[in-house]
């Protein structure tokens, strides 16, 4: 962009183009202006050549327009051959609204971050990979390592702010692959200088000429690079004078002469209008204030009801979705006229109209739906309850260490579930990448259970196949089933390195060296220097002494493989005895040898048996994980083998650490047998939840994983090709199709007017005749598409049958659009195929659908990556393009739909009851994996940004909640919504009492009623940690602040501006009486009238919730098929047949045993209150008839009672009384075990299929090595 005198050169606008396109004019190629006009030329040519021209880049002045021009383009070529492409998208991000205003500073700060930090696609040097593909750091040892490659960066992986970024290279001359970290890669030093930095943001980027103005990316770099260009609210005011380096063109200079008269002429005319404006707007707010009407009707009866009729009407006050200031304005503006020429309704959210989310108003009528805790399975909770209670006795046993067990009580008697995060994660992983995995799908809820399996459960109803084989697929994906040979199994053991594992650990020093540089951060840079001087000194000598030390270990190993079971833990206390030197020597090389000894004396005591037991019998736990041997408690040894690589890392430490302790005590048996029964009995379900997640941290970074997803991206391009093709093949077709409808529409229309014309009178042909000219516009009515073409019939009517014996090119016709339908109908499904098949392999990250307006993510799991067993009515089956079959379409989807909706919920529509009759469809209504939909808090930059508090005090408010909750033995609190009136003074509409999932029915049921806010039963902690935390006052009937102003009445509308409430207030107000304060709260929707109702809560003219309506509403066919197969499959709405005939017995023995029909608990007190009376007249006189009755029993014998028949017929009141007991204890066995025999079902069909047994007896072992020696 070349300036004159600082600023952008304008260009002339074109003139109109002449009516003559012969007319010569003169153009300038550099600016593209051309003149009618010599003279015009020759004027602009002398400006452009004057020498006050400066380049913008080099920032050479005193040129001419054209010789600057030829700078920058010079400059431009420069930047574009050596800048490296890669780098400009993210230094664009980096820079865009910065604040600092000099250059050079500005340079040096890209420099500096940009400086070790590299990008996938860049070209870089790779140095110290051998041929191998092995990465050494120190380049001394081989001179090869220490030659520069060339390579490209293919990914970018950084697990932690505290772990070093890894990068997956690509050598450019064999193509071979490797990772490494920022001291084996380096760029070019042509490529990334500080001069390069400065002509690029001089190239790119622009900035107002006010004083603390942003840098901002020009127009043409933002579209290219897709960078956001909406600027923060605070410097909004800079975006007018910011250039955006486009083309400025010089605009005509307005006259000044006559205007003024005519800007003072109008202003008169609107006055007298205004005046009755004023009158209206008043009266409009006095009705809104106050509720007495104008006293123009002296008639006393009617003045008590007058006030209710002037109140606001109820969709007034409560509007379903509150409308943006400026729009409501202009509608009152509008309607204070007395004639709006529009409506509320007329007005439609768009992108240039919608708001942020939180200026909007709000009210606590029309609430959003409460979602859901998910709490404890009832397996886990009971064994939680048993741990909890084995812990008192120890208590008692023991004096010390009560905080500990009082933690770990807390931690136990918890209510829901605390490892959501790692069991959604866990379960996310295993069922998109179950294919590689070598396990078969599972639904949520079974893998919740079969995670709390306990002791009891295993003692009486076996193992867990679900449980074993979820950790036996895990485990296998970290060391490969391929053994090694003789050589090989002793290399790796003199490097202590593990033979087929797949897996990326992080090493030790790494992190020691991010620990000490965490601790160290308060240090001076030169003490920091001095520090490095030192230890770069005594590196060589701590080499020597680390390579003693392992010599030493490995000799120690040598001698500890010929040992016996017993000496295994003396090995093990050796080797960590080693490990702990070394990281001795590594830390104390600048302190006293007194300092080295004492160090060495202070040792960490082991208090487990965990490295005993995953070497059991001398076998190593990564040699059992490699031949499979995963029976009787084997793979929980190996369990314990693979966190002692990770132990370790900070995050992970003490998780293992009670896992040794709980698997592997010191008072139990080093065994296999051991360890599996502590699994059992003192592995809580959250444990078992964090430990599976550490395994699965593993394996996500692991080859098998990367080209999973490799192979998944090369599907999905060739699937997309197939789809075009599939769209360009279905256009043909159709074409085809709608040519011979169109044929056979206008034939029939013509045959059909012939044979009239032949039976009418003359007359009547004369009229006829008359109406010809009429005709073929009504046949080309008839002959559209959009009415006529029906995609799912096939068969010729009764005159299309007719006319084709009779004329052979129709029946020809005919043929050719039947062919055509049965061909677009093949397509169709082939394009559904097609999208089922791209969601399933989108698997690289689950997508979510949006935030709401208190930024609350939503995610539903199912909705890419999953087998997509549920697709909901908004697949794109038919075409954008299809104009013309929409309506028919529309229509067969719709019967689709509700013959799916009617066959789900057991009703009978249609007369067509095949589907119903089928076993598969009734599978297919009962599968599901999820079934929920679910709500995430808000992350920790939102809480920072948008809320302002600390992750701490929101993690705090939550921890506080959930011990109130757990007082109330963890029911939900309550919300104050009770007590639903009628509000007499609003118009009722429409009083609909279905309970369908319609969201305009359940808001028409919601129009004539208010519900009263009654916070008196919320307990009283409650109360007190939401005015500590959030400075409000929650009294019986209405929220105020802590000075005394009244936030929310009691009909839940808001009293106050929003600017006097903060986010976080409105937050909590929002979602009382459980707001979710941090991203570790959960929540989840399991019904299908909630997302309905969550849709219509949510405001269109809101930013983010205008995206999550959206969504939402694409996929909310999916989520409630998926909701309502799920709440089918588990009975949540309805009984299984046996108990229903259980619960239907036991009312006929109780109807039989009390002579009537009533309620159970009447029936119980009856019960109760016969037999009190029989134990109390034991005494009592009997009468003669009753004398009669006991000798005539008493000599007949008594029949036995077997079935409930039995005890109907002939059954003594004992006897009905003992059936009664035993059904019910049946009905409670079989609602007990509803969920175990749904897990015990559970079959891993896919390892069955490959290897014809499940993983757990060794399905995935390899058979033989005979082919690997045959090779030697």
């Amino acid at each position: 962009m070349v300036l004159y005198k600082r600023k952008q050169v304008k260009i002339i606008p074109p003139d109109d183009l002449p009516e003559d396109l012969t007319t010569q004019v003169w153009f300038i190629p550099e600016t593209k202006e051309w003149f009618l006009s010599y003279s015009d030329y020759i004027k602009r040519m002398d400006y452009l050549k004057t020498r006050n021209f400066v380049c913008e880049i080099t920032g050479n002045s005193c040129l001419t327009y054209f010789e600057a021009l030829k700078s920058e383009e010079q400059e431009i070529r420069e930047v574009e051959k050596n800048f490296p492409e890669a780098l400009k998208e993210h230094i664009l991000r980096f820079l865009q609204f910065n604040r600092i205003s000099r250059l050079d500073m500005l340079v040096d700060n890209v420099y500096q971050v940009f400086k070790n930090d590299y990008f996938p696609g860049e070209t870089v040097f790779l140095r110290g990979i051998d041929n191998n593909n092995n990465v050494s750091n120190n380049s001394t040892n081989n001179k090869e390592h220490s030659t520069k490659q060339r390579g490209t960066i293919r990914e970018k992986v950084q697990y932690g702010q505290d772990q070093p970024t890894k990068y997956l290279v690509v050598r450019l001359n064999d193509n071979h692959q490797a990772i490494v970290t920022e001291q084996n890669i380096s760029r070019d030093r042509n490529h990334f200088t500080k001069w390069l930095i400065k002509t690029f943001i001089k190239l790119t980027m622009s900035r107002s000429y006010k004083v603390g103005a942003p840098w901002v990316v020009k127009t043409k770099y933002a579209k290219k690079y897709s960078i956001p260009t909406t600027y923060p609210d605070d410097l909004k005011q800079f975006a007018d004078t910011t250039p955006t380096g486009d083309i400025v063109f010089i605009q005509p200079k307005k006259k000044r002469g006559p205007q003024p008269k005519i800007t003072e002429t109008p202003p008169k005319p609107p006055k007298p209008p205004k005046e009755p404006k004023k009158p209206k707007k008043i009266a409009i707010k006095a009705e809104r204030k106050q509720p007495t009407p104008a006293p123009t009707k002296p008639i006393v009866p009617i003045a008590p009801a007058a006030p209710p009729a002037v109140v606001v009407p109820f969709k007034k006050k409560f509007p379903t979705h509150y409308i943006p200031d400026a729009i409501m304005k202009e509608y009152e503006e509008e309607e204070a006229k007395g004639t709006p020429s529009f409506g509320l309704s007329q007005f439609q959210p768009t992108k240039k109209n919608i708001v942020e989310d939180l200026e909007l108003k709000f009210d606590l009528q029309n609430s959003k739906p409460l979602p859901k805790i998910l709490s404890l399975p009832e397996n886990a909770k009971y064994w939680n309850q048993q741990i909890i209670e084995e812990e008192k006795e120890k208590e008692k046993e023991t004096e010390g260490e009560i905080d500990e067990i009082e933690r770990e009580r807390e931690r136990l008697s918890c209510y829901r579930l605390p490892s959501i995060s790692e069991a959604l994660q866990s379960w996310i992983f295993l069922n998109v990448y179950h294919n590689i995995l070598n396990i078969d799908t599972f639904t949520f809820d079974d893998f919740v259970f079969a995670m709390g399996w306990n002791a009891d459960q295993f003692s009486e109803d076996g193992r867990c196949e679900l449980l074993d084989e979820i950790w036996c697929a895990v485990l296998s994906a970290i060391v490969s089933n391929e053994l090694p040979t003789n050589k090989e199994a002793k290399d790796y053991k003199e490097r202590d390195e593990i033979y087929g594992l797949t897996i990326t650990l992080p090493e030790k020093d790494e992190i020691n060296e991010d620990s000490e540089n965490d601790s160290e951060e308060d240090e001076d840079e030169d003490e920091k220097e001095e520090d490095e001087k030192i230890k770069q000194e005594k590196q060589p000598q701590q080499d020597e002494k680390q390579n003693n030390i392992k010599d030493n270990e490995s000799n120690s190993d040598q001698v500890s493989s010929s040992k016996p079971k017993g000496d295994d833990s003396e090995d093990h206390g050796s080797e960590s005895e080693s490990e702990e030197k070394q990281l001795d020597i590594d830390t104390e090389q600048s302190d006293s040898e007194e300092n080295d000894k004492e160090s060495n004396t202070d040792k960490p005591v082991v208090t487990h048996n965990a490295y005993e037991c995953m070497n059991h019998r001398g076998t190593s736990w990564d040699e059992r994980l490699r031949k499979r041997n995963f029976k009787d408690g084997n793979w929980q040894c190996i369990l314990l083998g693979v966190l002692s690589l990770v132990e370790h890392v900070p995050q992970y430490e003490t998780t293992i650490n009670k896992i040794y302790h709980k698997l592997a005590p010191k008072d139990k048996p080093a065994t296999a047998l051991s360890v599996r029964n502590q699994f059992y009995d003192e592995l809580d379900i959250e444990l078992k939840f964090k430990a599976l997640n550490i395994l699965i941290d593993l394996v996500i970074s692991s080859p098998l994983v990367r080209n999973h997803i490799d192979s998944c991206l090369e599907n999905s391009t060739s699937l997309r090709r197939n789809r075009l093709d599939n769209l360009k093949e279905y256009k043909i077709v159709l074409e085809s199709a709608q040519k011979a409808h169109q044929y056979i529409t206008t034939k029939l229309a013509t045959t059909k007017n012939v044979s009239q014309l032949d039976q009418s009178s003359p007359e009547q042909q004369q009229q006829s005749q008359q109406q010809q000219p009429q005709q073929p516009q009504q046949t080309e009515q008839i002959s559209e598409i959009k009415k006529g073409l029906d995609l799912n019939k096939l068969e010729l009517s009764e005159s299309e049958r007719l006319l084709a014996e009779q004329d052979n090119e129709f029946k020809e016709q005919c043929n050719i659009r039947k062919d055509a339908i049965i061909k677009l109908n093949q397509l169709k499904e082939a394009k559904r195929e097609i999208e089922q098949k791209l969601t399933e392999l989108d698997c690289q990250r689950m997508k979510l659908l949006g935030k709401d307006r208190l930024y609350n993510r939503y995610w539903w799991f199912e909705n890419n990556g999953l087998p997509n067993l549920h697709s909901g009515g908004n697949n794109n089956d038919e075409d954008d393009d299809d104009d013309e079959n929409n309506d028919n379409n529309k229509k067969d989807e719709g019967e689709n739909e509700n013959e799916n909706e009617n066959e789900d919920k057991g009703e009978n529509v249609d007369s067509d009851n095949e589907n119903e009759e089928e076993v598969d469809d009734d599978v297919h209504d009962e599968t599901y994996l999820m079934g929920r939909l679910w709500v995430q808090g808000p992350s920790n930059n939102d809480i920072a940004i948008h809320f302002k508090t600390d992750l701490k005090d929101a993690q705090e408010f939550s921890n506080k909640i959930d011990k109130i909750r757990l007082e109330n033995n963890g029911q939900e609190l309550d919300n104050g919504k009770v007590n639903e009136e009628n509000n007499n003074n609003t118009t009722t509409t429409n009083s609909n009492t279905n309970n369908n999932s319609n969201s305009n029915s359940s808001s028409s049921n919601n129009n004539n009623k208010v519900k009263k806010l009654n916070f008196s039963k919320l307990p009283s902690q409650l109360i007190t940690t939401v005015r500590d935390s959030f400075a409000l006052d929650i009294k019986e009937k209405g929220i105020f602040t802590q000075s005394g102003e009244k936030l929310i009445d009691e009909e839940g509308s808001f009293m106050v501006p929003l600017a006097k409430l903060s986010n976080l207030q409105r937050k909590c107000i929002e979602e009382f009486p459980d707001p979710l304060m941090t991203g570790s709260d959960w929540r989840y929707y399991d019904k299908p009238e909630d997302i309905t109702k969550l849709i219509s809560w949510l405001n269109p003219w809101g930013k983010r919730e205008s995206l999550l309506r959206k969504e939402l509403s694409l996929v909310k066919e999916a989520i409630i098929s998926s909701m309502e197969a799920r709440r089918k499959a588990l009975w949540i709405d309805q009984t299984p047949p046996e108990e229903l005939e259980i619960s239907d017995n036991i009312k006929k023995l109780k109807t039989k045993l009390f002579g009537g029909s009533g309620d159970d608990n009447e029936n119980e007190n009856h019960l109760k209150d016969k037999t009190d009376a029989a134990e109390e007249d034991d005494d009592v006189i009997l009468t003669s008839s009753a004398k009669r009755a006991r000798r005539s029993t008493g000599s007949r014998k008594r029949q036995k009672v077997v079935t409930v028949q039995d005890a109907l017929e002939f059954g003594e009141p004992e006897d009905v009384n003992k059936m009664i007991k035993e059904l019910e204890k049946e009905l409670i066995e079989k609602k007990d075990n509803r969920e175990i025999n749904r897990v015990l079902e559970w079959v891993n069909s896919r390892a069955l299929d490959l290897f014809e047994k499940s993983l757990y007896e060794g399905g995935d072992k390899q058979k033989s090595n005979k082919s690997k020696q045959k090779k030697k």
